[in-house]
């Protein structure tokens, strides 16, 4: 499933790529087509019969506060990580590498409010797509951030964990 998963992003990230660089001039109805096309493909090779229940529930590693010892820190994260895959989880492959094994995706009929990780919190539910917007920014320690749709707020949490905590990270939810 990994596999598939990160040749159908290289097939569309190749793609993005090329309309970018064309600056819009390929055609629309080819964009769409494309889509549909990927879309087809997603839920036929789905083994679920229904194709919301093929969808992943995605998660984020919470990365340890630093108050513990170096070592004690990479226990715990190596803890939690053997925890995800033990529940069925996978990490997305196609992430940037410094958060490759940060977000993974679990069964969709997880059932993550009653997992002791989650309530723990020591991983939360955030889609990749919150992510992208995280990675696409490119945050850097002592900058100020401004996140107009905030709501719930994970993507804050992510802005502060890449600015390692330095800078101003502000979440507006506008109506």
């Amino acid at each position: 499933m990994a596999e598939a998963e990160e040749a159908a992003f290289a097939t569309e990230h190749a793609r993005l790529v090329r309309l970018l660089h064309n600056q819009g001039k390929e055609d629309v109805g080819d964009l769409r087509k494309t889509s549909t096309t990927t879309a087809r493909t997603t839920t036929s090779n789905s083994s679920s019969s229904s194709s919301s229940s093929s969808i992943p529930r995605y998660i984020r590693l919470r990365r340890p506060r630093p108050v513990a010892s170096k070592e004690e820190e990479e226990e715990e994260e190596q803890a939690t990580r053997k925890a995800i895959v033990a529940a069925g989880g996978h990490v997305v492959v196609w992430c940037p590498a410094e958060d490759r094994e940060g977000f993974y995706a679990l069964p969709a009929a997880f059932r993550m409010a009653q997992w002791p990780l989650y309530q723990q919190g020591r991983v939360y539910g955030m889609d990749v797509a919150s992510g992208v917007a995280v990675w696409a920014l490119g945050p850097r320690p002592g900058e100020d951030v401004l996140d107009l749709c905030c709501c719930p707020g994970l993507k804050l949490c992510m802005l502060a964990e890449r600015m390692k905590h330095k800078g101003t990270v502000t979440g507006e939810l506008m109506k």
